[in-house]
């Protein structure tokens, strides 16, 4: 099936945009699985900003997550067996305006471990709706992402990062996922091993509460 987005409109390669991410890690590197899952969300958050692709390569669904099978087997010869990825020389063809993209989705995820993204994309619907070994399509990107993002008042994306807190419900940890809500305001939630599970919140206390509310109708209609 043709896609309705352009791949022909894209800018860069993966491995451009795989650079800049190693270049941004400075002294600190990055390791493999993290650096697919910033290519996801690189290119999930910038179609649904300008409704183009970022780069054309594809993006499959692959046991851990999300890979750009073309980076993959690049960074896997290139670390020689090791876990972290040597740091490159800053790429001389993406402009500014693109590389302050890719710096806010770098500085987001930050904080965040590879296996911890990995956690992340397994519970979203591109991963989760896609047959093992085929490609997340870019319109199942757009369909997630286009809630994640608005522009501002000066037409520059601003978009919303997933996080992950836990609540114990009756003894039992359970994870959520939640992201700020950028239309209505508060954030929105969903209970990762409880299908339709979700819920909302005017603030992240408000939301935990509510969290927990949702897990206990959940378990109580099953």
């Amino acid at each position: 099936m043709n896609s309705v987005f352009d791949i022909a409109s894209s800018e860069f390669s993966a491995q451009e945009v795989s650079d800049y991410f190693r270049y941004l890690s400075k002294e600190m590197s990055i390791d493999k699985l993290k650096l697919q899952k910033l290519l996801y969300y690189a290119q999930g958050l910038y179609l649904a900003a300008h409704k183009k692709p970022l780069f054309a390569q594809k993006i499959k669904n692959w046991e851990h997550g999300p890979v750009v099978p073309e980076v993959y087997f690049s960074s896997l010869k290139e670390s020689q067996g090791n876990t972290l990825l040597p740091i490159v020389d800053e790429p001389n063809n993406i402009p500014e305006t693109v590389k302050m993209f890719l710096m806010v989705i770098n500085e987001s995820f930050n904080s965040h471990s590879g296996w911890s993204l990995r956690e992340l994309t397994h519970a979203e619907a591109p991963w989760k709706e896609t047959q093992d070994k085929e490609e997340i399509t870019l319109e199942a990107l757009f369909d997630h992402f286009e809630d994640h993002v608005i522009l501002d008042s000066t037409n520059v994306p601003v978009f919303a990062v997933p996080e992950t807190r836990h609540v114990i419900h009756k003894g039992r940890k359970y994870v959520y996922k939640y992201i700020p809500d950028l239309q209505d305001g508060g954030y929105v939630a969903s209970v990762l091993d409880l299908p339709g599970c979700m819920t909302e919140g005017e603030s992240l206390m408000n939301l935990h509460e509510n969290v927990q509310e949702a897990i206990e109708d959940w378990l109580s209609a099953r």
